[in-house]
């Protein structure tokens, strides 16, 4: 019977995930038939030659325009610039052909470290969304997926030019929930290319991802980013300014100043992140406080109904050392009660009692704090919170004012960790001017930087997957092109028998082997 019904659990999961991986899809390209369908009864979708057009499938749609061709030939044809085309371009193919070897050594080790180390974090994780994708990330996702597949394709139309290649058009297209570009251009002429100019043309794509990935890089940077963005927005020292926040935390307000989370200083971004990672790392412990309040001086106004799961109310659960005769002989204990967070909660440390709740590098570094005491003063007890596991008490410093009017208020948050930490989005920035502050919203600068390491982080990954010797991909081409000019110097040799047989038996099949094991294997893991 247990069986049965853990089978049906599993099933049920199943099913709730398979419906809400196709329903949503299939609602979604339901609505955009049936507006097609509206647009083209209303005879919106007109299509004159040499404009733009919009073509539909069943799980695909894309816009394909010739607008962006004269652009092209203008740049490709400028006589200063498609000299620094020919140089920039080469570059590209030097990238190209050490990438491809890099990107094939990377595939099989990240293999061998998928089958010997399948717990660990491996070099190459695919980004899915709703697996190890959070639903409010998308955005960025699929936006850095549009600028560098935009900049991919810009690459290869401009170096088409270049060499001669005439460009048909450029578009951009939504397969199932995937975005992306492609450029059009003429395959009759592609084939009469030699060889160096086809490399120049196939490698362009993924020598300008490398270019857009560097860039975002560099703009990440603390020497770099402050510098760019310093005619609108100012670094702040010592703290992070708060960009959003959830509704829930209303002691938390956007341009507020964090600047120490329990005995964490916070100065920038990192240290804001290595705060919790830090109480990750002390498996969540919990901090006890020194407090001269005595709540059990009156027991009859004392009440333990908050120690319950089931309490959801304003007053929160403490735990106090105790004395207790039993058989006539003393016991210490501890005695629980409930009584209000910010009445209990102050600066000074003491031991905590929970044991359980406290790792030993936890316990040394807050004993070397200067508000720890080993014994509370005289007068004080020591009181602890009690949560469950892996909930603690955090205290957030907020700084408020400029210059000498500057104050420290505390906001008290209950609960797991990371949910503060995702609810409450920070920046190192904040605008300059205060009346813009009216015009632009304090999350843009999160925004910015959310996006550039989105950006970075995908169009690295096309500049150094999308090489890979595989089927369908850049590097099918251009490995094909390497081999003709490396092993086969007469063009002759290449008949349609040997051409045939060098695509199937040499590198681009077992590096696609690689390429789709890897894959395979991945799809199940979830590293956030």
């Amino acid at each position: 019977a247990c069986m049965t019904s853990s089978l049906q659990g599993f099933l049920g999961g199943v099913g709730v995930t398979l419906y809400n991986a196709l329903f949503y899809p299939f609602l979604f390209w339901a609505g955009v038939h049936l507006l097609h369908r509206v647009a083209i009864a209303l005879g919106l979708f007109k299509v004159e030659e040499g404009g733009s057009q919009l073509e539909l499938g069943w799980i695909t749609i894309s816009w394909f325009t010739t607008g962006l061709n004269k652009t092209f030939r203008w740049l490709g044809q400028h006589p200063l610039l498609s000299k620094f085309f020919g140089v920039w371009f080469n570059v590209g193919v030097v990238f190209g052909v050490f990438g491809m070897v890099s990107c094939v050594i990377l595939l099989a080790y990240n293999l061998y470290h998928i089958l010997s180390l399948p717990e660990e974090v491996h070099p190459l994780t695919p980004i899915l969304p709703g697996v190890n994708l959070p639903h409010n990330q998308l955005v960025y996702y699929f936006a850095a997926i549009f600028i560098s597949g935009f900049f991919h394709e810009f690459g290869h139309a401009i170096a088409a030019v270049v060499e001669g290649l005439p460009v048909e058009g450029f578009g951009f297209f939504i397969t199932l929930a995937y975005p992306g570009a492609f450029v059009s251009l003429q395959s009759c002429y592609f084939e009469t290319l030699s060889i160096p100019s086809t490399l120049r043309v196939v490698c362009a794509g993924v020598w300008h991802n490398a270019v857009l990935a560097l860039f975002a890089f560099l703009l990440l940077q603390p020497a770099v980013g402050p510098f760019v963005a310093s005619p609108l927005f100012e670094n702040v020292n010592d703290g992070v300014i708060v960009s959003y926040v959830d509704e829930v935390y209303t002691e938390i307000t956007p341009y507020s100043k964090i600047v120490q989370v329990n005995e964490c200083e916070v100065k920038d971004y990192i240290s804001w992140v290595t705060c919790f990672l830090k109480i990750k790392e002390s498996n969540f412990s919990v901090l006890s406080y020194c407090s001269e309040l005595d709540p059990l001086a009156k027991e009859q106004e004392i009440s333990q109904d908050c120690c319950e799961a089931s309490y959801n109310g304003p007053l929160m659960c403490w735990s106090v050392p105790d004395v207790v005769s039993l058989d006539g002989l003393a016991k210490e204990t501890d005695k629980r009660f409930c009584y209000s967070a910010r009445a209990l909660v102050t600066d000074s440390y003491c031991p905590t009692s929970t044991k359980d709740r406290v790792s030993e590098e936890f316990e040394k570094s807050i004993e070397s704090s200067p508000h720890y005491y080993q014994t509370c003063p005289t007068g004080s007890k020591c009181y602890t919170p009690v949560l469950p596991h892996p909930e603690v008490l955090l205290q957030i410093k907020l700084e408020e004012g400029d210059g000498s009017t500057k104050t420290i208020t505390t906001a008290l948050s209950a609960g797991h960790p990371f949910h503060l930490y995702q609810s409450v989005h920070v920046t190192e920035f904040q605008v300059r001017f205060s009346w813009l502050r009216r015009f632009i919203p304090s999350h843009f600068p999160s925004i910015i930087q959310q996006l550039l390491q989105y950006t970075c982080s995908i169009s690295g990954a096309l500049a150094i997957l999308n090489i890979a010797p595989v089927y369908l991909l850049d590097g099918e081409h251009a490995c094909k092109k390497i081999l003709q000019y490396l092993f086969l110097q007469q063009r002759r040799y290449f008949g349609s028998g040997h051409d045939l047989t060098l695509r199937r038996g040499l590198v681009p099949f077992w590096s696609g082997i690689i390429f789709k094991l890897t894959l395979t294997l991945l799809l199940p893991s979830k590293h956030y």
